[in-house]
């Protein structure tokens, strides 16, 4: 018997449709979830966890602003675990479920010596899997808390560690909003910083959206100011910064009225403004005189230093 082309075609077709349908095996799910590490729970986002030494390797890592480490500190605990570990590690940490899949979601704020002669254990005395020393980590859920959220995140390593200076002064990204909101919110204002939506208003008072476009043109200024005022090395935007703020956009428009319509236009702008200065005087703002020498646009560049104005 002989076949052509088309008959083995078919007769393959037919041995395929024998073949049993094989759906795709799912992912396998995360094995690790730090929920059924937990022991005492405070809040939904505040709790104490027991973690065995290579899951806190696995796991961990210092968050990114924390303190250099004392490689002599590191020996000495792991010293004192190597003699038998009879006073388990306490660690703080947040937790953010919102962390890459590539990175560590557990971040260190206080314990990372701890961290690193666990570390240093599991690497050197491991080799069986046989170590079954635990460490309790009380964990703080932040997302995000290495960017977005990263003034929660240095809220509390401040307030854990009372207060010790970061490795390097850390400026958490400027919050223009916070700003421009403590601004508006000032009864010495109202009537003065409008709310419409139009790009200008005429002057002397100024829109919300003309200082928030200000505010956000001159992060580095902002930056600046908040380095200076910050009482440590931890530069967070706090209640008495941005009250300070306050005060120094006060004393700048103090200084500003002392000046005089001389000192405050050029000779051929005098006339032209001279209706922009009275209603400036007539109201006690004089923070948008915008064919003036101290325009906002200048004003701003001395919100660190108002007395040279």
């Amino acid at each position: 018997m002989s076949f052509n082309d088309d008959d083995i075609k078919r007769e393959f077709e037919k041995t395929d449709n024998k073949q049993p349908q094989v759906s795709p095996s799912p992912p396998p799910q995360p094995y690790f979830n730090i929920a059924d590490k937990t022991i005492d729970k405070i809040s939904d986002v505040k709790y104490l966890v027991k973690l065995s030494f290579r899951e806190l390797m696995a796991y961990a890592i210092p968050i990114v602003f924390n303190r250099d480490l004392d490689s002599s500190k590191i020996t000495e605990l792991y010293a004192s675990i190597t003699e038998g570990y009879d006073i388990p590690f306490t660690i703080d940490a947040i937790y953010d479920k919102k962390a890459k899949i590539e990175e560590k979601s557990i971040k260190i704020i206080n314990g990372n010596h701890r961290h690193g002669a666990i570390c240093k254990y599991i690497t050197e005395h491991d080799h069986n899997f046989s170590c079954e020393y635990k460490v309790y980590v009380w964990v703080y859920e932040v997302d995000e808390c290495e960017t977005t959220n990263m003034k929660r995140s240095i809220e509390l390593y401040t307030k854990i560690n009372n207060h010790l200076p970061f490795k390097e002064p850390v400026i958490v990204d400027i919050n223009v909003m916070e700003f421009m909101n403590r601004l508006c919110r000032q009864r010495r204002f109202k009537g003065l910083i409008l709310s419409n939506q139009c790009e200008t208003s005429r002057q002397p008072r100024v829109n919300k959206k003309e200082i928030f476009n200000l505010l956000n043109a001159n992060k580095d200024v902002l930056e600046c100011f908040v380095s200076t005022y910050s009482n440590s090395n931890n530069k967070i935007i706090t209640e008495d910064i941005l009250t300070q703020f306050i005060d120094n956009i006060n004393m700048i428009n103090h200084r500003l009225s002392l000046k005089g319509i001389v000192d405050l236009y050029s000779e051929g702008q005098l006339a032209q403004n001279k209706g922009f200065y009275d209603q400036a005087v007539e109201l006690g703002f004089y923070l948008n005189l915008r064919k003036s020498k101290y325009p906002k646009e200048v004003w701003i560049k001395y919100i660190t230093n108002p007395s040279e104005v």
